[in-house]
């Protein structure tokens, strides 16, 4: 209708679909890793979005499997 606001998407073609958790996990998992690739490069530490505790622990998994350290700071 003229004037409305809705918006209309449509699956790209041969695209895998995600749930918004998976969408979420390789986005996190790619964070890490460009951020391990950083601090290779550049020997210098690199603060990642703050995520959910699971996803955390990803992070910092494959942090530690390139042999980096990682740490969470604040409250939770």
């Amino acid at each position: 209708a003229a004037g409305s606001s809705d918006a209309e998407v449509a699956p790209q073609e041969n695209a895998t679909p995600f749930t918004p958790f998976e969408d979420e996990k390789e986005l996190a998992l790619k964070e890490a890793q460009e951020a391990i690739e950083q601090v290779k490069k550049t020997d210098r530490a690199v603060e990642l979005t703050p995520r959910r505790a699971f996803l955390r622990r990803l992070q910092h998994q494959l942090i530690e499997e390139h042999q980096l350290l990682s740490f969470s700071v604040g409250d939770k």
